[in-house]
């Protein structure tokens, strides 16, 4: 079994005093003890452990060890602090407990109550995984060291808890992705399907896993009706933006909204049952334990004067409102543990995290504990992405509760192995339709599809229309990627070239429905007047209408993704339907599925005359560059390029202004070489 050490810490804030107890959480034994009084002549390195995100950010690249030498980089900063942490914080004695030995240990931290005292309030900031005795020493995360926090009130006792799921019984995972009207757009997309990608390819062909998505656009009521369909999960995963103490998501009349730890398990248990046993905060301070409380108290006695002059933001660092702990408000509620955020938390550093950290619970089976440790150490250890990571990032996240939790799915295949994409395949799904790898933004098109178009009694089809190159394509193939799971099949059906018919469009659905649906081939051989393509006869007009009945009554009782791309070939300039059948079918699908499960979705240049007031319709412009931006962290050859230093800044900013061609942008994931291509072009204009 693990060692596991308590570290309890005790504060007096009168006497500016912090008590260390080092117990043997087995025996209750004392193994060390340490104090340390809090005073004006260590000001900044006080500072350090506090404030090390801030810390460490406003004094890299600025600070000297000597007027003459080279500034000092994150991870100088980062070695100084976890230094004065482990020698003189916690003590020679204590750090030398938990330093020996590199087998797996874990160190529960139990925090004072902050709500009355200020000193205990800065201890709750402070990253104890950093510190170390010495600098040629490790700091304690890479001597395999998992770090768990409590706060008093909270048992510390060892309990090994593992999953008891029924034989029948699937471990169900739920993925929020979070974003709020109006607020700084995140690369959650690309976590997504990065996570996705993971799921699919490491857990499910050997783990009875289920994952559900919820995003663009979630709402309270989303989320209770996702719990309420699944039957509760087992583990959710929430990315999007925290704010103090709570995580932002939207309203139902789209407006940002704001979800406290307390009213998201209400959620969960309105809609489920139960309780989750673990939850993912991935959002900024959602792991932060401090009250909302002004700090006047402390600065102003211990650390008002400080010989030096690079401390004088202490008062500031301190000041500042604290955060009200989102993750301890869950454990406080029922969840067995959390993994939440101390900082504000980079989406490179949170995505690869998240990547690492449910490989290790799940594909290989290990503790959460040991999961975020072994995960920590390999972003730690990795030197792929050095450069767009920050060396206080691996301080970041923060695992909550005393338990040794073990989530033990089924070892059988999950019965969403092999549907990561629409099936049957089709080269249209594979080609036209297959959503970029690199698409960005069009979080308020995709949020308006999923509030006003997916659900039942909503408007069944739906227009994307605009310009050429601004991505109607792209948006059509992010629908299919995101909502193909809802439907029985997904039909493409493509326009551009020239201008297609009624009877074209009827002979590809025949043909596409005989090859993928044991149900239509059934149905057309029982009576083969039931086919939606017909062939001709003398009356043509009862035969169209033949065929537009039997594609509407198919359509009402199949559950199916209709998608026509580019229909703007099959219009007149005045965007009249060339073909008088187009009218009469886009008037009876958009008229006769509303309460049914089948949705369309139509793209094209032109809003049709025939669809005016009778669809959904999202007329789109160029990104706006929060938006567009995006490409640059989405892309691995952009993001390479920003890190080439400011000539390669300045040509990946020119690369993602909304003035470039969106329509290559489209293409980065699909051509080999457009973005070379790209890069070229935009070279040669500087020059």
């Amino acid at each position: 079994m693990p060692k596991r050490f308590i570290l309890d810490i005790a504060t007096d804030f009168k006497s500016s005093l912090a008590r260390f107890r080092l117990l043997d959480a087995k025996t209750d034994a004392l193994l060390a003890a340490h104090e340390v009084h809090i005073d004006n002549s260590k000001a900044f390195d006080w500072e350090s452990i506090f404030d090390t995100q801030n810390h460490i950010h406003r004094y890299k690249d600025v600070l000297r060890p000597t007027a003459n030498a080279e500034p000092y980089t994150e991870a100088q900063l980062l070695l100084k602090t976890g230094v004065f942490l482990g020698a003189e914080v916690l003590g020679a004695d204590i750090i030398k407990a938990l330093h020996q030995g590199i087998n797996e240990r874990t160190l529960i931290i139990r925090l004072p109550n902050a709500d009355d005292d200020p000193l205990a309030a800065a201890f709750a900031r402070v990253p104890w995984e950093i510190a170390r005795p010495n600098e040629n020493a490790e700091p304690l995360f890479a001597r395999n060291m998992a770090i768990q926090a409590i706060s008093e009130g909270f048992a510390a006792e060892y309990e090994e808890s593992s999953l008891s799921l029924q034989p029948n019984e699937a471990l169900r995972v739920l993925l929020i992705f979070a974003h709020a009207p109006e607020s700084t757009p995140l690369s959650a997309r690309l976590e997504r399907e990065q996570l996705l990608d993971l799921f699919h390819n490491d857990i499910f062909p050997q783990n009875w896993v289920q994952v559900d998505v919820l995003c663009c656009g979630v709402t309270r009521r989303s989320i209770q009706e996702q719990v309420r369909k699944a039957k509760g999960y087992h583990i959710v995963h929430w990315s999007g933006h925290g704010h103090h103490d709570l995580l932002a998501l939207q309203s139902e009349d789209d407006q940002a909204d704001t979800l406290s730890g307390g009213e998201l398990v209400g959620l969960l248990q309105q809609g489920g049952g139960f309780i989750p046993e673990l939850m993912f905060l991935s959002a900024c301070h959602s792991g932060s334990m401090i009250p909302d409380q002004v700090f006047l108290d402390l600065t102003g006695q211990l650390l008002k004067h400080s010989p030096m002059p690079e401390s004088k933001n202490l008062d500031a660092a301190l000041e500042r409102k604290g955060y009200s702990g989102t993750a301890l408000e869950l454990l406080r509620i029922g969840v067995k543990q959390v993994i939440g955020m101390r900082y504000a938390v980079g989406d490179h550093y949170a995505r690869r995290l998240a990547q690492d950290f449910y490989r290790c619970l799940l594909a290989e089976g290990h503790a959460v504990h040991t999961a975020l440790a072994l995960a920590r150490q390999a972003l730690a250890n990795s030197q792929d992405h050095q450069a767009e990571l920050s060396a206080v990032d691996h301080a970041t996240p923060l695992l909550f509760g005393a338990d040794r939790l073990t989530l033990n799915p089924h070892k059988k295949r999950s019965a969403q192995h092999g549907k990561r994409y629409p099936q049957p395949s089709h080269p249209l799904l594979e080609n036209d339709l297959k959503a970029p790898a690199h698409f960005i933004g069009r979080e308020r098109e995709l949020t308006r599809l999923n509030h006003h178009w997916l659900p039942r009694g909503s408007q069944p089809v739906a227009v994307i229309q605009g310009l050429a190159g601004l991505g109607k394509t792209s948006l059509a193939a992010e629908s299919i990627l995101l909502w193909h799971r809802q439907f029985d099949l997904v039909i493409p059906f493509q326009a551009r070239g020239h201008a297609k018919s009624a009877e074209e469009f009827y002979r590809h659905l025949d043909l596409y429905l005989t090859n993928a649906s044991k149900d239509y081939r059934e149905a057309c051989r029982e009576d083969d007047y039931r086919r939606i393509h017909l062939p001709s006869y003398h009356d043509d007009q009862g035969r169209y209408a033949k065929m537009r009945a039997n594609l509407i009554d198919w359509l009402r009782n199949h559950p199916t993704l209709l998608v026509i791309d580019n229909f703007e070939t099959c219009l007149f300039a005045n965007r009249d339907c060339q073909d008088p059948e187009w009218e009469a079918l886009l008037t009876a699908l958009s008229g006769q599925l509303s309460q049914n499960a089948t949705r369309v979705l139509i793209t094209s240049r032109h809003y049709p005359k025939a669809l005016e007031n009778r669809t959904l319709w999202l007329a789109l412009g160029t990104l706006p560059m929060n938006e567009s931006v995006l490409l640059l962290w989405g892309h691995p050859k952009l993001r390479n390029l920003w890190h080439q230093g400011d000539s390669g800044k300045a040509l990946a900013s020119d690369l993602s202004r909304p003035s470039v061609d969106h329509a290559t942008l489209g293409r980065f994931g699909r051509r080999p070489g457009a973005i070379e291509r790209s890069i070229g072009r935009v070279t040669a204009k500087r020059l």
